[in-house]
């Protein structure tokens, strides 16, 4: 069972996929599909640590007509992360399972996903860009002239996902992989700040 303490940063990645990479997408012409992927980063001792809560599909493609875009969006910055099976809600020690669990942050791979989200306003979730992130997590990187591409084109080349390597998919576990990497790295007293 897994315990998620009430200063873990909850982080849903999003990215834009070819709906042919959706396990449930019927056969027909080949849309845009919108991709989650869910982690909680903890500063557990005596390092800190990020876990993979899945990869999921929100139920409309992204290239639905415009007047369903707000219905996605809030699905997407307010919907809960999904939750263990058979997981309580709450602990003696004032940790936390992840039923009723939303994002903290909204990370968007790229300005792709930026203009497909538009302009959005929410008291749930931060919303930024991975390299956004980059910049906050290890400025060091970004000042050596390391892009966001170029690392993602990295950790895609040694994806072990067991996705097809054409597929769209790749790209979202090497984001997960870099977001995992940054934070898992990062020297104490840097990067986001954690919930109060």
């Amino acid at each position: 069972m897994t315990y998620f303490l009430c200063t873990d940063l909850a982080v849903r990645l999003m990215g834009l996929v070819s709906s042919r990479d959706r396990p449930d997408a019927p056969l027909g012409p080949t849309g845009t599909a919108i991709c989650l992927y869910d982690l909680v980063l903890s500063r557990a001792e005596p390092v800190p640590v990020a876990e993979r809560l899945g990869l999921w599909f929100p139920c409309r493609e992204a290239d639905q007509d415009p007047a369903h875009r707000q219905a996605l969006r809030d699905q997407i910055l307010q919907q809960p992360m999904p939750s263990p099976a058979g997981a309580a809600e709450h602990t003696e020690d004032g940790a936390f399972l992840s039923p009723g669990l939303l994002p903290d942050i909204v990370l968007l791979i790229g300005e792709r996903e930026m203009t497909w989200l538009g302009p959005c306003s929410t008291k749930t979730a931060q919303v930024m860009t991975l390299a956004d992130l980059m910049h906050q997590l290890a400025p060091e990187l970004v000042e050596t002239g390391n892009t966001t591409e170029a690392l993602l084109a990295r950790f895609a080349a040694e994806d072990r996902s067991g996705v097809h390597p054409a597929s769209d998919l790749v790209r979202i576990h090497a984001a997960a992989r870099l977001i995992e990497t940054l934070w898992t790295g990062q020297v104490p007293g840097s990067g986001l700040k954690y919930r109060p």
